[in-house]
């Protein structure tokens, strides 16, 4: 289910929480998921409030109060749970509310949409002592300075982008690490990562850069799902699955303020899917893809179905 393109007005200095709100309603797994989940009567403000959200688009009606909606929900669920601080916008940044939204669906299935699980192997170099820890993150931060990089100089990579994913089957250097059996510390010990089962959807954090360098984002990725070892032993090749981007979040500004511009992929009119850039109440069709470009902030990719 593909949602249409639709205003949210910004009150208060919210556009942090539009670009969450329109990045997340142009995934369609979490749209479909919600809007599945309305029969089920959960009790769960930020459910119900998404979900009021979704049905109000689907039925043409006006969506530009919905961040407020969602917003109140939030506030809601942090008195309830009792967290101190309000949220606002000095508070809380576009992905910290991501994670609060994706945290306070954990008891639904949505959460599981988002948590990708891989991994961390460490071999001590003193005592040859290997540890395994298994994580799961909800989103993948991709820095800079990365040895892959994902920051792209466009005279030395113009036609080398890499792919995100590389992320998660990379080595890197732990500049300090404890080994658990012998309980000796090393400096600059090698770690390997790898992916042991990716989310639905996907979503990349970019650091901030200074000289707001350009980003070459693929057009698509693939990559071998081999998620427990029955099915590496009857699939040893594993299920080739293929991720797409859905909405590129651009922030424009300083760390202490600025602006979110959300560019994200929704149905047109004629039911095509077509590139909207979504500034608060402004919603305007892109003549270009928004694959390249400075100032991106965050990524959301999802498989493709």
């Amino acid at each position: 289910m593909h949602l249409h393109p639709s205003p949210l007005v910004n009150k208060s200095v919210s556009c942090w929480l539009n670009v969450i709100i329109q990045s997340l309603g142009s995934c369609s797994q979490f749209c479909d998921a919600v809007k599945e989940g309305m029969s089920a009567n959960i009790n769960n403000s930020v459910f119900t409030a998404f979900g009021d959200y979704i049905i109000t688009n689907l039925r043409g009606f006006d969506t530009r109060e919905s961040s407020t909606v969602i917003l109140n929900a939030l506030n809601k669920l942090t008195r309830e749970t009792g967290r101190n601080a309000k949220l606002t916008q000095q508070q809380q940044c576009a992905l910290e509310f991501l994670e609060l939204i994706i945290s306070s669906l954990k008891d639904i299935n949505i959460f599981r949409l988002f948590r990708t699980y891989y991994i961390r192997g460490t071999a001590c170099p003193e005592c040859g002592h290997v540890s395994q820890a298994k994580d799961a993150v909800s989103h993948i931060d991709i820095f800079k300075n990365s040895v892959t990089p994902n920051y792209h100089d466009p005279n030395v990579f113009k036609d080398q982008p890499k792919l995100l994913l590389d992320y998660l089957g990379h080595r890197e250097t732990l500049s300090s690490w404890e080994c658990p059996e012998c309980m000796m510390e090393t400096k600059d010990v090698t770690s390997v990562v790898r992916l042991i089962h990716p989310a639905k959807i996907i979503v990349f954090v970019f650091d901030k850069a200074i000289d707001n360098s350009s980003v070459i984002l693929p057009p698509s990725i693939s990559m071998k799902r081999r998620d427990t070892p029955s099915d590496r032993q009857s699939n040893p090749q594993g299920d080739m699955i293929t991720y797409r981007p859905v909405s590129i979040i651009q922030h424009y500004g300083t760390s202490d303020s600025g602006h979110y511009i959300a560019n994200c992929l929704r149905k047109s009119s004629d039911g095509s899917l077509r590139w909207y850039r979504c500034n608060d109440d402004l919603i305007n069709e892109m003549a270009i893809d928004p694959l390249t470009g400075a100032n991106v902030f965050m990524a959301f990719y999802a498989i493709d179905e």
